[in-house]
């Protein structure tokens, strides 16, 4: 009995001291205090009066016709517990078995139900309060056969707000849910020309400067004239396209005469081995473009034809001894010598039309490939196939014209001349480049080398700009930087308002490993209060501080083990808007 008395009296001592304690920090003497009484509501309008009555167990006092009980939550070294300890208005004990208690928390999302039995001196709570400690209680008892009710607000880290109030205050509030956690290696780049889409604009030829149509920093499209030149060696290199385009065209009229000529050679020859009159024969190449070959072979052959008449009759007479033998030889030999010529005569013929054939042939391929060398070197400084066409089309256009025009759409990066200035064929005159996508050289320590790998998503942030863009890296070097000890990645990013220049410093975050998170929160939706991280969550007009179980993070958000329910509303931006109102209301802790 004395040992349960000793212990009893230890009970009351702890409990005085963490009462003596948490009044203390309620008073505004601890670090994060912001209340000035432990009993005191936690807003404005639902404060209580400082005669509001306390037990000596630091619990609410509830008083009705001679029944009272004294409400507390009890905290010192465990989880938050209801304790409640039932007595009559004078102050004398009753026994805990003769009271049935139980007690709803109404809170902004939902509503518990406590029920009690004895446990020392007080009826305890069948489970713990969870924080924040932030309801509407109802406390309903039954004792001696009559039944006690009292109602009350306890309210702390919760404040009503508004909607102008959040819009002015910039709060911004979203559904929780899933989130995708990156870790990344944090680097640093610049923004640099994509050398994919920059065009050197060099003339190719000596020249002077007649017009500057486009300047720096202009806008340009493809194909538009940006500035001329006057270039005598332009002049030359036209003049020689121009000769060998008429050369192929005399070369191309020669071959079509000599391929028709050997189509009628073919033809003639073809007759001539039939046989056939004189007359007929005429008759048949009547119209055909045959040359110089028809005065020959035609003569040829009649006297062939004569030679071989004049050789039958006299064989004839002669075999009937008519004729000498002498006038038979001479015919004979007449014949022979005829048909000799005649056959040698068009071998000839049909090799020197084969012949010429194919020397106007190779003629036209000779003109064809100087036409060809000559429009190269044309193309090669820069003139388009419609610009040589043009030669021909428009004569009046002077040869020494020429047009620089950029190859892509894009902005003016440098100019390098003014009008007047002689120019030489290397000069770079201008750069103009398409910054609708850019570069970003990255550099990469030796120390984060393990971490990196070609193809990794990447985000590239600059704070300065407020500007975020994603990419991939597609290059990774293959050599290191011995004073830098760090290799050089690339990766390429989208551009379409031209806000990343080149030039500017950025920060760059190569994604490592992802992982699907349940439920995460971003992480300036986080504040601290008293010794909780919370976020606050929104029913109607109110916002609560609700504490967190924090899980694993990445750069922007933070996995919630518990503490946040998916699908309920929060702040997600400016929460510490909210956080400075709870404080200003004096809302903080209060059981």
């Amino acid at each position: 009995m004395k040992k349960n008395s000793i212990v009893a009296l230890g009970l009351v001592l702890a409990g005085l001291i963490g009462w003596s304690a948490y009044t203390f920090l309620g008073s505004g003497k601890g670090a994060n205090s912001v209340s000035s009484q432990p009993e005191k509501s936690m807003h404005a309008e639902n404060h209580l009066d400082e005669e509001d009555p306390h037990g000596e167990h630091g619990g609410r006092l509830l008083e009705k016709e001679g029944f009272r009980l004294e409400v507390a939550i009890y905290e010192a070294g465990v989880p938050p517990q209801f304790r409640v300890y039932p007595s009559r208005t004078s102050g004398e004990a009753i026994p805990l078995n003769e009271v049935q208690l139980k007690i709803r928390l109404k809170r902004l999302d939902r509503t518990e139900e406590f029920l009690f039995k004895p446990a020392g001196d007080y009826l305890l709570g069948d489970h713990f309060v969870e924080e924040p400690h932030s309801f509407d209680v109802e406390v309903q008892a039954q004792w001696q056969g009559k039944t006690y009710t009292w109602n009350y607000p306890s309210v702390e880290v919760r404040v009503r707000l508004s909607p102008l109030s959040v819009k002015n205050a910039g709060i911004e509030v979203k559904k929780a849910g899933p989130a995708i956690l990156q870790k990344t290696v944090k680097l640093l780049g610049e923004i640099a020309l994509e050398q994919k889409r920059v065009a050197h604009i060099v003339p190719g030829l000596d020249g002077i400067v007649k017009k500057v149509i486009k300047h720096q920093g202009d806008r340009v499209r493809a194909g538009q004239l940006i500035g001329v030149l006057e270039s005598r060696s332009l002049a030359d290199a036209k003049n020689q396209h121009f000769t060998a385009v008429k050369h192929r065209e005399m070369a191309e009229v020669d071959l079509k005469r000599a391929t028709v000529v050997a189509e009628s050679t073919s033809k003639l020859l073809g007759l001539l081995q039939q046989n056939l009159p004189v007359d007929t024969l005429y008759d048949r190449i009547s119209g055909l473009e045959i040359g110089a070959s028809r005065s020959l072979l035609l003569p040829a052959y009649t006297k062939w034809n004569l030679a071989r008449s004049v050789f039958n009759r006299e064989k004839h007479l002669f075999e009937k001894k008519i004729a000498s033998q002498s006038d038979y030889l001479l015919a004979e030999e007449g014949y022979k010598t005829a048909e000799a010529n005649y056959v040698g005569l068009r071998e000839e013929i049909a090799f020197d039309s084969q012949r010429d054939l194919l020397a106007k042939q190779k003629a036209l391929s000779l003109a064809d490939l100087e036409v060809q060398t000559t429009m190269q070197k044309l193309l090669s400084i820069g003139l388009s196939r419609a610009d040589i066409e043009s030669m021909f089309t428009d004569p009046d256009r002077p040869l020494t014209r020429y047009e620089l025009k950029s190859p892509i759409d894009g902005v003016v990066i440098e100019k390098h001349f003014h009008k007047g200035e002689a120019v030489r064929k290397e000069d770079t005159l201008f750069l103009i480049g398409d910054l609708r996508k850019v570069r970003v050289n990255i550099t990469i320590p030796e120390k984060e080398l393990s971490r990196v790998r070609k193809g990794q998503k990447a985000r590239v942030y600059s704070d300065m700009l407020k500007l975020e863009a994603a990419g991939r890296l597609t290059y990774l070097g293959s050599t290191m930087n011995e004073a830098t000890r760090s290799v050089t990645g690339r990766v390429v990013i989208p551009n379409p308002k031209e806000q990343w220049r080149p030039g500017l410093f950025v920060n760059v975050r190569l994604v490592e490993e992802t992982a699907q998170l349940p439920l995460a929160v971003p992480k300036e939706a986080l504040q601290s209060m008293r010794e909780w991280t919370v976020v606050f969550v929104k029913y109607g007009d109110w916002f609560e501080a609700r504490p967190v179980t924090l899980g694993r993070s990445d750069d922007t958000h933070v996995e919630i083990l518990s503490g946040l329910r998916r699908g309920e509303t929060y702040v997600s931006k400016n929460s510490f808007a909210v956080k400075a109102d709870i404080e200003k209301s004096g809302a903080v802790h209060s059981h």
